[in-house]
């Protein structure tokens, strides 16, 4: 897991994801390895998979979605509609 690693989430793929300092990291092999995934240089505050696919992330300043449907990250403002 990535050294500044604070917060972990799994999808229901067993693919782990862990929150850090510099971004979003995943390991699709139990934790064995580690790769870069998504919101570099944010601080990633939390992270929750749904049982559909998504994944959340919050940063300080946002919070995103990535639909499992979906190449992209998309921003969520405060009343939750994108």
């Amino acid at each position: 897991m990535p050294d500044d690693a604070y917060v972990v989430a799994v999808d229901s793929n067993g693919i782990l994801y862990a929150g850090t300092y510099n971004g979003l990291y995943r390991s699709i092999n139990d934790g064995h390895d580690w790769q870069y995934f998504a919101l570099r240089d944010s601080l990633i505050r939390t992270v929750a998979c749904s049982g559909t696919g998504d994944i959340l992330a919050s940063t300080s300043k946002n919070l995103f979605l990535l639909n499992e449907n979906r190449q992209d990250w998309i921003p969520v403002n405060e009343d939750g509609k994108q």
